[in-house]
């Protein structure tokens, strides 16, 4: 019942958003869906099966406005965690 975290990108830069637990250990990402995918570009390493997660920055989005105006939302999904992580974008 809570609103979702806002994260406000600008067309032109690039922003980072990483996942951690509460110890500080990376929390690797399962996956995530876009509502409007042509608002915001997205890139995720997965990471390779067996390789070291620390090397892999499978827990950290880079995203980027394509757009000034087109807000939209996403989900992510961590491995381990039953709930999925709404997030509002906001472009400005």
């Amino acid at each position: 019942g809570a609103l979702p975290t806002v994260i406000r990108l600008s067309a032109g830069y690039v922003s980072v958003i990483s996942f951690f637990d509460a110890t500080g250990q990376m929390w690797p990402i399962k996956a995530y869906d876009i509502g409007n995918p042509t608002a915001v570009n997205i890139v995720w390493n997965q990471g390779e099966a067996g390789s070291d997660l620390q090397d892999s920055h499978s827990n950290t989005l880079l995203m980027q406005a394509q757009t000034i105006y087109k807000t939209t939302n996403m989900v992510v999904m961590l491995q381990g965690l039953n709930t999925p992580i709404l997030l509002e974008i906001i472009p400005g």
